[in-house]
């Protein structure tokens, strides 16, 4: 039997309370994931008039290319987890809208290579600040302290996730 000042002891209660923890922090992350659906959800609906309707993943596409191009489609696929073939469907779309490019690879002729065009670039900036805007608006009734604290707490998933990627 140990003593409550023991070494052991203090460690047994400290590895309970960090369970304990674990359990109340994993609960409301999920309680929470249906409200943060929800305002995302409501974001992605609220990008302006003159929308062009575009999908998360084509979204996603665009700010790939803007970070990083030309890409071949089959390593935006990878990067996107999705299929070759998805991948060429949601390509096809932004093609179509003038929003991205595919030339042949000069050092490769039977590759290819994705652009964003500037249209691309412009529709991606105004769809990122018009949702950015109405997160903003969602997270106002939010005090300093709570918005600290979520930013807080945000920094901590991200660096959770960035921790299980391989990119």
């Amino acid at each position: 039997m140990f003593r409550s000042d023991s070494p052991v002891a203090g460690s047994d209660a400290a590895t309970r309370d960090h369970h304990e923890l674990l359990a109340a922090a994993a609960q409301q992350l999920f309680r929470s994931t249906r409200v943060m659906r929800r305002i995302l959800t409501q974001a992605r609906t609220a990008t302006g008039g003159e929308e062009l309707l575009l999908s998360d993943a084509q979204l996603f596409v665009l700010k790939m290319l803007s970070e990083e191009q030309p890409l071949a489609p089959r390593d935006l696929a990878t990067h996107c987890s999705v299929s070759d073939p998805a991948m060429s469907k949601i390509l096809n779309t932004l093609q179509a809208q003038e929003l991205v490019t595919r030339r042949t690879d000069p050092g490769n002729r039977r590759s290819v290579q994705v652009a964003i065009t500037p249209a691309g670039q412009q529709e991606l900036q105004r769809v990122v600040q018009a949702r950015l805007a109405y997160l903003a608006r969602a997270l106002d009734p939010l005090t300093d302290a709570q918005l600290h604290d979520l930013i807080t707490a945000l920094g901590h998933l991200a660096r959770l996730g960035a921790a299980g990627d391989p990119d």
